[in-house]
């Protein structure tokens, strides 16, 4: 469309002319670097765009615990990381940690930087963290939940930019077996974990849409070690709970349980109409954030870092209350903490809204789309977060930049 296109040039102008600079900026990073998933994924995505605005980066690898058929063989990452061995101390570390395993330097500004996805961060984090001189959250909303637990540190904020021109609408679609050419594909992108929530998942999609034919949920899943075994559990998992469903034609469920290189990951997105989950709570949630940079409808609850994305104009929120954080089978959830709950009935209404607009193929439709798109482009491509991320340091860090200074 016309107004797409008009978006795209300003938005291209914009980041040809503003490009930061951090040339005067030294820092150590600690923490994973090479790990596929997780802390190492989203450090990368942060690291990458820094390093080429001219921070000088010493990195500090702190992921003994990764096996070694987990962590990328990057060229650049190796490069990176025998070239700090030579580097000398920066008067700025950062953790990119769980707080319990950080290690501090006793004569630079040490920084925390942790995510989490309740109300409050886990007590036992809070002496580690306040033991720094700041801490970094993962999402706006987790500057509340630090200062619930007792952090008394400055607080900045961080989150990490997505690639937009490659995580777009255009291009190629993974077909997949089980689905038809007229479905409307419902996809989630998570790990398989209680948090996740896939329970609420699975009975409000299947209670929703007893006896529709042309609809479908995907679920893409991993966990574990992602061994035949793990993926056979996963499978019983959703057999037990989907049986458990009584009186209702149940809709189509598919299962995809391997972990698949991003390229792949891009292709199987294409494909969904409709991004979907009620997960207790997420400090950023990278699948989701990709997804609307896919220009999909995304039906979801606006808690902790859902909130920060979410609008009336790009998605449809969930209506949730908050329930003491059980059964969370990780460590540091406790019930002094409050995650989110979807209310399902409104859930149900949600979801069959999200069908409706797909089948309609309205004008309410492609604007969804359109500002989904255009809220990640503007929130979350490398310049914008690349500028935030070296002011917050900036910010937080200024008695130590200030000392190295006056040194100079």
């Amino acid at each position: 469309t016309d107004r797409k296109r008009t978006y795209t040039y300003r938005y291209n102008q914009r980041k040809d002319h503003n490009m930061p600079d951090g040339k005067d900026l030294r820092i150590e990073w600690r923490g994973e670097i090479l790990s596929d998933i997780g802390y190492g994924l989203q450090a990368r995505r942060i690291l990458k765009p820094l390093i080429d605005a001219g921070v000088d980066v010493k990195l500090i690898q702190a992921e003994h615990y990764i096996p070694e058929e987990r962590r990328i063989k990057d060229l650049f990452w190796l490069e990176q990381l025998e070239k700090s061995k030579d580097k000398e101390d920066a008067p700025i570390r950062i953790c990119y940690e769980i707080p319990p395993v950080a290690e501090y330097r006793k004569d630079a500004f040490n920084i925390c930087y942790a995510m989490w996805e309740s109300n409050k961060y886990p007590r036992e984090w809070i002496g580690k963290i306040n033991g720094g001189q700041a801490f970094i959250a993962g999402c706006p909303g987790l500057i509340d939940s630090a200062k619930n637990a007792g952090v008394k540190v400055p607080i900045g904020c961080i989150m990490p930019p997505l690639d937009t021109d490659v995580w777009c609408p255009e291009g190629p679609k993974t077909s997949i077996m089980g689905v038809e050419t007229d479905d409307v594909v419902f996809m989630i992108n998570a790990n398989w974990i209680p948090r996740k929530n896939f329970g609420d998942l699975m009975t409000a999609f299947c209670c929703t849409f007893s006896g529709v034919k042309d609809v479908v949920l995907v679920m893409k899943t991993w966990g574990g070690n992602n061994s035949a075994e793990f993926k056979k559990q996963i499978k019983d998992n959703v057999h037990n709970k989907l049986n458990g469903l009584h009186h209702i034609d149940r809709p189509k469920v598919l299962i995809l349980s391997d972990l698949l290189p991003e390229e792949q990951v891009i292709k199987l997105m294409r494909r969904a109409d409709v991004y979907t989950t009620v997960s207790h709570g997420e400090g950023f949630d990278l699948p989701m954030v990709q997804a609307m940079s896919l220009g999909k409808i995304c039906v979801a609850t606006r808690f902790l870092g859902h909130d920060y994305y979410m609008t009336e104009r790009n998605s449809i929120a969930v209506d949730y209350s908050l329930m003491p954080v059980i059964d969370a089978q990780a460590p540091g959830y406790t019930a002094d903490q409050m995650w989110s709950r979807p209310n399902m009935d409104h859930y149900m209404e949600c979801l069959q809204r999200a069908y409706k607009m797909v089948k309609d193929k309205s004008g309410q439709l492609e604007d969804m789309q359109e500002h989904a798109r255009s809220t990640i482009q503007s929130k979350f491509n490398n310049d914008t977060i690349t500028e935030g991320v070296i002011k917050t340091i900036r910010t937080l860090a200024k008695p130590a930049l200030e000392r190295e200074c006056s040194k100079s």
